[in-house]
């Protein structure tokens, strides 16, 4: 093989050629049958194109085979700036997946928007309508390609996924990734893939903004990033996410599309313990004023390594369908309960309030000798380690807990956000009326319960 001069590129997959790869196959597919659909400074329109080097090897490496003559990877992300023949590489590859592809086969051209899918796709009609040889087996419509000899199809697609669910894609060539506003027609088409044997999905993009409209990484960043880790050797395989598992392969249905426990692994850790009234505690709170809920959850506080700490609902207040609309949580039954708490477990070591709207009650209850402590719930720098530890723990089975149906069903309704400074736990949207409230008051608890404590504060009332 002759020197790539423009090879490697700043990262790429780690790529074993012992079974071989069907990229000489796609490029002598190209050159022979693929050409130039417009006048540029790559020649004339119908002009066969020429590969370059680097193109060559890029669909080697894109095309490996594994030991069982299949192609070993499942998706690749090709990303690169314009001008560098990127539509023309595509299109030639998307005719050859057609054309040399699975019997039956589908092949989709994908975007954000139709008239970007459209590119790819009316490109590979005009080198059909050039190419005799091609013309003559295929039937060309307005948004198809047909193949009836194998029974092989090219569609046209765009990124209304709601319409898209009952796919059998054997090949997506998915352009431009980066102005996706969400996932859902990304995880919609990996999703219609999976009952082929050897499917691609095929992600072209140049760089975009890091996040999409749902404020979390686009996914052409998440890509981006999974693509570095798996350069590096960190990561060797991809699941889907369980939320479109379990409800593509399993029909069962989930409160959100990025839960961030897994199902059934809380139920599994509830236990009946009783907790004696000299116990170590921590208390946990993340109050509202109207329509979200109250909640104060305790923790025990572990004194070895070995120890489970324990966590319980002590009571939540949660507007129901009942109330009326002027219904507001009651601030003086919750300082009372709080009090009483603290009566009953006299080593309350801290008691952390997220401070938003509750300044007065924790000065209040400082003033009776409450061991108060700030925690914002909106502070990422706090959240991010602090769900981690959660998480951590849940999923190891290094907790219990009492079995509240409400703190799990808050637990159910978070969502995992993902930025550039880490993973914390938010609402499905702002005025989502799923409510995380007693899962925050439960984080809260946790973290400080399980951190080290440097001043041990006793309580300095007795008497109410």
């Amino acid at each position: 093989m002759s020197q790539v001069s423009s090879w490697p590129p700043a990262w790429v997959t780690p790529t074993s050629f012992e079974f071989g790869s069907r990229g000489d196959d796609a490029i002598d597919f190209i050159n022979t049958f693929v050409t130039l659909t417009k006048d540029s400074i790559a020649g004339k329109a119908g002009e066969s194109i020429k590969l370059r080097v680097w193109q060559e090897q890029l669909l080697r490496e894109t095309l490996v085979l594994d030991e069982r003559g299949l192609f070993a990877r499942r998706t690749a992300l090709w990303g690169m700036a314009r001008k560098n023949g990127k539509s023309a590489l595509i299109t030639g590859l998307g005719l050859w997946f057609l054309f040399n592809g699975d019997e039956g086969g589908e092949v989709y051209s994908c975007a954000a928007e139709k008239e970007q899918a459209r590119i790819t796709f009316g490109d590979a009609k005009k080198i059909i309508e050039r190419e005799p040889e091609l013309a003559a087996m295929c039937n060309v419509y307005r948004d198809v390609i047909e193949l009836p000899s194998t029974g092989s199809i090219w569609r046209v697609l765009s990124a209304e996924a709601y319409s898209k669910e009952g796919l059998n894609a054997s090949a997506v060539i998915f352009d431009e990734v980066h102005a996706l506003q969400d996932r859902t027609m990304w995880d919609v088409m990996q999703l219609s893939m999976a009952s082929r044997q050897q499917p691609i999905m095929l992600a072209t993009t140049t760089c975009g903004v890091k996040a999409d409209n749902t404020g979390q990484d686009s996914t052409a960043y998440q890509l981006y990033q999974y693509g570095q880790r798996v350069a590096r050797g960190e990561v060797v395989v991809k699941r889907t996410p369980e939320a479109e598992f379990r409800t593509k392969r399993c029909n069962q249905w989930v409160s959100s599309k990025t839960a961030w426990l897994p199902a059934g692994v809380w139920d599994t850790l509830q236990d009946e313990v009783v907790v004696p009234d000299d116990a170590d505690v921590v208390l946990g709170v993340d109050g509202s004023f109207s329509g979200d809920t109250t909640a104060i959850v305790a923790v025990t506080v572990p004194k070895t390594p070995e120890d489970k700490p324990y966590v319980w609902l002590v009571q939540a207040w949660e507007k129901q369908p009942t109330d009326n609309d002027d219904w507001r949580v009651d601030t003086v039954e919750v300082e009372q309960t709080i009090i009483a708490f603290c009566q009953r477990f006299r080593n309350v070591k801290e008691i952390a309030f997220d401070p938003f709207r509750w300044q007065r009650s924790m000065a209040v209850l400082q003033d009776v000798g409450l061991p108060i402590v700030e925690f914002a719930s909106t502070s990422p720098r706090r959240m991010i380690p602090a769900c981690q530890k959660v998480y951590d723990s849940v999923t190891e089975g290094t907790l219990t807990h009492d079995g509240s149906p409400l703190l799990a069903r808050h637990l159910d309704n978070c969502v995992l956000k993902v930025d550039a400074m880490g993973a914390r736990i938010v609402k499905e949207s702002r005025n989502s009326a799923r409510r995380i409230d007693a899962a925050v008051a439960f984080v809260i608890a946790y973290d400080r319960a399980t951190s080290k404590i440097d001043n041990d504060i006793v309580p300095e009332f007795y008497v109410f």
